[in-house]
């Protein structure tokens, strides 16, 4: 199907080493949401990359990915669910759905990525705001690197450790095919298979991983001018709290 061409929607991208963004393609509505396509001066670069590989570089719409209501690279860069409620309170309609446009359009220009949204091919003006900044564990604190072959996972961020109370503790994003949110090596331990690893060289990953945050945990805290009395409170309770190993013997 070939998308509408109302309410058009301009991605521009940053390439690699470059200090500006050049216009890449354009999102607009059809079937499922917004549908996206490479411009043809972009095609023509030899330096193009493609977005993500489920978006080639080939001149034709490329569909939303799944039931996301674009492709999935626009997808990552739209505002989450605290900054969706900013976009609605800044343009005056607060607790209302907007279009997906709207709070594409709407959203801070200083996000994580390597793209933007503008309403013109021509002319850049970047925003700022507050949309998409967040603090909990979602699927926006995780992020790879793409080069347009491959993709690398990138160093964490954004993390903004929670008080925990009692041993059981909850994370927002399930990591096993049975929806397990459990804060546990064990349960983690068990659902190696999924991540393409043996369950011995998931042990040993997770060794290292234990070893490194016991090595490095004061070296961090001190980077991050955390005061002498919140070591205490953060060493064997958001860090290394024993009830995270229960059931292992890493």
């Amino acid at each position: 199907m070939t998308p509408e061409t109302s309410e058009r929607v301009y991605v521009w991208v940053w390439l690699p080493d470059a200090s500006a963004p050049i216009p890449c393609g354009v999102l607009v509505p059809g079937d499922g949401g917004l549908w996206f396509a490479y411009g043809q001066s972009y095609l023509d670069r030899e330096d193009a990359v493609s977005l993500w590989h489920t978006l080639p570089l080939e001149r034709r719409w490329l569909a939303p990915t799944g039931g996301l209501g674009m492709p999935g690279a626009m997808r990552d860069a739209h505002p989450d669910a605290w900054g969706m409620r900013v976009v609605e309170y800044g343009v005056g309609r607060t607790g209302q759905e907007l279009p997906a446009q709207t709070y594409l359009l709407h959203s801070d220009s200083n996000r994580f990525g390597a793209i933007d949204f503008q309403t013109s091919p021509e002319r850049y003006v970047a925003r700022g705001s507050a949309a998409s900044l967040d603090d909990d564990n979602h699927l926006r604190n995780h992020a790879a690197f793409w080069d347009g072959r491959q993709a690398t996972l990138t160093p964490a961020f954004d993390l903004s450790p929670q008080r925990r109370s009692g041993d059981a503790r909850a994370i927002a994003l399930a990591y096993d095919n049975d929806g397990n949110r459990e804060a546990s090596w064990a349960g983690l331990l068990a659902a190696h298979g999924i991540y393409h690893f043996s369950r011995q060289q998931a042990a040993a990953e997770l060794r290292s991983l234990r070893q490194a945050l016991t090595d490095n945990l004061d070296d961090a805290l001190d980077f991050g001018h955390v005061t002498t009395a919140n070591h205490a409170a953060l060493k064997g309770h958001q860090f290394l709290n024993p009830a995270t190993f229960y059931g292992t013997n890493l």
